[in-house]
């Protein structure tokens, strides 16, 4: 559960990053994205209600084993990849892929999560702004190239 507190919530987000945020969780249905259950207001908090990803984040559960395993990365590394191949088939960018934003289910398959930055794109049409972390960036990001769709560039940082 994600809870938004209106009035301690900064107003961009508000009136930006959250409702972007809402309309994409409820746009996707994938085995290794987040799933949204429901959304409901009450007084100043919204609550949104999402998958439990119950063992935590990707940087987390990296930090208490201090490695993977080769079959472990693999598998990781293909629901990653089918994950964010997903999205861009629905030609939506995260734009802050990164272990924090990668949550493990009880059954350690990937949920890609945290889509505050995420943004669709209209075919063709490319984006120049930057967001997220510039440890995950792609080169081209980094330059201030325009882009579309570099989510799968970003796993080369996380096999590395």
């Amino acid at each position: 559960m994600k809870i938004v507190n209106r009035r301690k919530a900064p107003s961009d987000f508000l009136q930006k990053f959250l409702p972007r945020e809402l309309h994409l969780l409820k746009k996707v249905n994938h085995c290794h994205v987040i799933q949204l259950y429901e959304i409901f207001e009450f007084g100043s908090k919204v609550y949104i209600s999402m998958e439990i990803a119950g063992h935590g984040d990707l940087l987390d559960y990296i930090k208490l084993r201090r490695y993977l395993p080769e079959f472990s990365a693999r598998s990781f590394c293909r629901q990653l990849v089918s994950g964010i191949g997903y999205l861009h088939e629905l030609d939506i960018v995260h734009r802050d892929l990164k272990c924090e934003n990668i949550l493990l289910s009880d059954k350690n398959e990937i949920k890609i999560s945290d889509f505050g930055f995420a943004r669709e794109t209209l075919t063709g049409n490319l984006i120049n702004t930057f967001c997220g972390s510039a440890a995950y960036a792609a080169p081209e990001v980094l330059q201030g190239q325009a882009y579309k769709g570099l989510g799968l560039q970003s796993i080369r940082l996380f096999v590395k």
